[in-house]
């Protein structure tokens, strides 16, 4: 119980908060309570209610919202030489509706001087979104475009967090890279691919390569153009050089300029010579599917 000694016309008063609703040490304070601020000369008590009591809403805290049960916590404060006050109350949850959970606030009211108000109120519960219901499981987008979500709780909120499903790719350049713009998107991996992963949301920065490698003897072309915001990628077959064809070193090829003609291979010019390169023979053009090699390859020494 802490006592507050108040000088009136009438002699020495003792005023005591109660020490039910503003706790002394080593005591558990209830989830509802008014504390004196200590700012000023006024202090600031709870009250008891008694029939036929005359108080105000303290109209610069909002109080307890959304309860299905409430009670009123009623306070006020007086100055050292007196005791007249003006009593005011605010609603204070006690219990709160499905869907909703239970916030304990605590505010300094600027209508009653020096009362800090600590109470009850109840908020809607955050829910994970009916696209992506579950924080376990990824759940497929209704349109079928390759995207899967899983919800995911940051700062109290739940959103739902797209990646690409298994044999889709993502094909967004840059989450955050001011030169593009758009919304994620997923991609059918390629035929002739390897390695194919998925994407999540968040990836920073231009992406770099896409989400899989072609096979060996393939090499990976983007068939939109640079300007795109997304890329569009396919694995293309190495071409042929005469009736010989090229191959690649390995996977992960991303242009032409990588196949080659081996030097372990023999060929027959023209005249019937047969001859071999002296090392790998690479393309230095760029080849047009089902056209011809725009610079024939040559040998490299």
């Amino acid at each position: 119980m802490r006592k507050i000694w108040l000088l009136s016309l009438f002699g020495l008063f003792a005023f005591c908060t109660n020490s039910t609703f503003a706790a002394s040490d080593g005591e558990e304070e209830k989830p509802y309570y008014v504390v004196d601020g200590g700012q000023s000369r006024y202090v600031c008590s709870e009250q008891s209610y008694s029939i036929g009591m005359n108080a105000l809403n303290d109209p610069s805290i909002t109080g307890g919202q959304n309860c299905s049960s409430q009670v009123s916590l009623y306070y006020m404060s007086v100055p050292y030489e007196n005791f007249s006050g003006i009593i005011y109350k605010i609603p204070v949850c006690t219990s709160c509706p499905n869907g909703y959970v239970m916030d304990t606030v605590t505010q300094t009211s600027t209508d009653v001087l020096d009362c800090v108000v600590t109470y009850q109120t109840c908020r809607k519960q955050n829910t994970c979104p009916a696209d992506c219901p579950s924080q376990t499981e990824y759940t497929p987008d209704p349109s079928g475009n390759g995207i899967e979500r899983i919800c995911v709780k940051y700062q109290n909120e739940f959103n739902c967090v797209p990646q690409c499903q298994e044999g889709y790719y993502q094909t967004w350049k840059g989450r955050w890279n001011d030169n593009y713009s758009g919304s994620f998107r997923c991609q059918k991996c390629p035929e002739n691919s390897v390695h194919c992963e998925a994407g999540t949301e968040g990836h920073s920065g231009e992406i770099s390569g896409p989400m899989f490698e072609c096979e060996r003897n393939y090499y990976r072309v983007d068939k939109n153009s640079s300007t795109s915001s997304y890329v569009n990628y396919e694995c293309r077959r190495c071409p042929y050089y005469a009736a010989v064809p090229t191959v690649t070193a390995g996977t992960g090829a991303t242009s032409v300029n990588r196949c080659y003609v081996p030097n372990s291979q023999h060929m027959r010019d023209s005249a019937g010579n047969e001859f071999r390169f002296e090392s790998n023979c690479y393309y230095t053009g760029t080849y047009t599917p089902g056209g011809s090699v725009q610079i024939y390859p040559r040998p490299i020494n």
